[in-house]
């Protein structure tokens, strides 16, 4: 997995690139200043964006 921020005109993201290694999904979780893991969802396809604020 390799994690990249970009920004546009509105808002900062992270692209999250991952290898399914023939899986049809994975989950993706995260967690912010050592906080709780939190389930963000499943994805099906790659890239993931994370937009949260």
């Amino acid at each position: 997995m390799t994690l990249e921020i970009q920004r546009n005109e509105t808002q900062e993201y992270v692209v999250v690139k991952f290898t399914k290694y023939q899986h049809d999904a994975v989950t993706i979780e995260s967690r912010r200043n050592n906080g709780e893991w939190e389930n963000m969802g499943i994805s099906l396809k790659k890239p993931w964006l994370d937009g949260r604020c």
